[in-house]
């Protein structure tokens, strides 16, 4: 992994929130997506970009 592909991942601002969402306590991901106000298609698509990246 390198940092270009970790900014890389890290530059969509969902992908943030959803990574400050996880930091504040465990979260399933239907009450995840519906804190943050995406649609479950939306989450797996951001999850599956940041799992690539970890």
């Amino acid at each position: 992994m390198s940092v270009p592909e970790i900014l890389s991942a890290l530059a969509d601002e969902n992908r943030r929130r959803i990574l400050m969402k996880l930091r504040e306590s465990k979260i399933n991901s239907g009450d995840l997506a519906g804190a943050l106000n995406m649609t479950p298609q939306a989450l797996s698509y951001h999850l599956s970009k940041l799992k690539k990246q970890i």
